[in-house]
């Protein structure tokens, strides 16, 4: 929690691993002291919740923290709520919060693997696409596909809808086994 007009920083054993090697030091600090290197992002913050008397929450916060003698990206979900004495008057705000750097990273790992997995079956020299679900909704398809089609527009519409005709082929219930199985199928001419 931080504490009075200073917004001196208040916290018990759990909550040390967040400040890391400013543990202990920053006990009873005041936060822009704290925080140096963070407080234009979250001094506003605070500032709303004080001028508001209204709580403020944000998740994946994007916030460079200095971390053993060098700045790191890091995130963050927090809440700063206020704290109000018997007349009502905001003397504290109490703050929750966890890091999410982990699991970010990891989300924009994946994000930046299916860029390149899309990039890769763009350029792919045969007609490709890709269906998700049981209703086989089309996911991708590269230019060689949407050329072998008309070009006409199929992205996020299921098979039977953007492309009728392959349903009266019976190539419906070729997917659904492919789909319930697992097996592939192959054809050749």
């Amino acid at each position: 929690m931080y504490w009075g007009q200073e917004l001196r920083l208040l916290y018990n054993d759990a909550w040390a691993p967040i400040p890391g090697g400013r543990h202990p030091w920053a006990l009873g600090r005041p936060a822009a002291e704290v925080w140096q290197d963070i407080w234009k992002i979250i001094q506003p913050q605070f500032e709303q919740v004080l001028t508001t008397g209204e709580g403020f929450a944000t998740y994946d916060q994007m916030l460079p923290l200095k971390r053993n003698g060098r700045v790191q990206e890091t995130y963050w979900n927090y809440s700063f709520s206020p704290i109000r004495d018997e007349a009502g008057n905001i003397v504290g705000i109490f703050n929750q919060g966890n890091e999410t750097t982990e699991k970010v990273h990891a989300a924009q790992a994946s994000k930046n693997e299916l860029d390149r997995m899309r990039e890769l079956f763009e350029q792919a020299p045969g007609a490709i696409a890709l269906l998700e679900g049981p209703q086989h909704i089309f996911a991708l398809a590269n230019a060689a596909y949407l050329q072998l089609i008309g070009a006409r527009p199929i992205l996020g519409k299921a098979v039977g809808e953007a492309l009728p005709e392959v349903i009266e082929q019976g190539f419906g219930e070729l997917l659904d086994r492919v789909y319930k199985t697992g097996d592939r199928f192959l054809a050749s001419s």
